[in-house]
């Protein structure tokens, strides 16, 4: 008996010093982070004076250096929020939920770099539609996701763009914290100032999750669309909204 409980004794004095271990590592290594954090701000004082701040519309992007030194400085800030809200970090199913939710963060918020790839219209001057792209992103005022799909219209000039480029434009600007609204006008204005297109339009439909988790509690469907060039033009617009908006299947 006295063997069991001195076994137990043992155990628990090493989980103890694991954890005391555990906390001084991470009470040093947020230490060296508030250095750094201080240093940065200092030195963004000094370039408050000398630059001026741009806003970061409309092309809010924001692309993240896929660095051990960010991760883990994410991974501890994730692990002191969870513990201010009150969850156990140390837990099984919670001690490594930092880790893997910085790595989830910079990979969803890193944007691929394309090549924006053109071939000659040869002739073509009618509307080119592709619809039910679909894309997943972040609003930037909850770090809640929203999703839904994108139609992109464009009417050529002299050049085409090969098709799986819309869905990697899509994608590209999906890869930040966004609103819908710029969102859908960085697609357009993007495609537009690459492919030099008489008209390019643009019509995302999605669903919140800032309106469907909290707030109202209520499911609902966002639309939001962008006209550019001729796409303005009564006749063509109501031509792409017509197509974007219809229910027919390729297939």
């Amino acid at each position: 008996m006295d063997t069991e409980q001195n076994e137990k004794t043992k155990k628990n004095l090493l989980l103890k010093e694991q954890e005391e271990s555990r906390f001084f590592e991470l009470l040093a290594s947020r230490e060296e982070i508030n250095k750094a954090e201080l240093k940065e701000t200092k030195a963004h004082e000094e370039d408050k004076s000398t630059k001026t701040i741009q806003s970061p519309r409309p092309y809010a992007k924001k692309t993240i250096e896929y660095n051990p030194d960010v991760l883990s400085r994410v991974a501890i800030q994730t692990e002191k929020t969870l513990s201010l809200l009150g969850f156990d970090t140390a837990s099984e199913g919670l001690k490594d939920t930092p880790k893997r939710y910085a790595q989830a963060m910079m990979e969803i918020l890193s944007p691929q770099e394309f090549d924006f790839t053109v071939f000659p219209a040869g002739g073509y001057d009618e509307l080119i539609v592709e619809k039910r792209i679909p894309f997943q992103t972040f609003c930037e005022h909850h770090l809640l996701p929203f999703y839904g799909t994108v139609v992109v219209g464009y009417l050529p000039d002299d050049k085409i763009v090969g098709l799986s480029k819309l869905v990697r434009a899509v994608h590209f600007f999906a890869a930040t914290l966004n609103t819908q609204e710029y969102m859908t006008q960085n697609i357009a204005n993007f495609i537009s100032e690459r492919l030099n297109a008489k008209g390019v339009g643009v019509l995302v439909q999605g669903v919140h999750m800032c309106q469907v988790m909290r707030g109202a509690k209520t499911p609902g469907e966002m639309v939001t669309s962008a006209l550019v060039g001729e796409m303005k033009n009564e006749l063509l617009k109501n031509e792409f909204l017509k197509i974007a908006l219809s229910k027919t299947e390729a297939f």
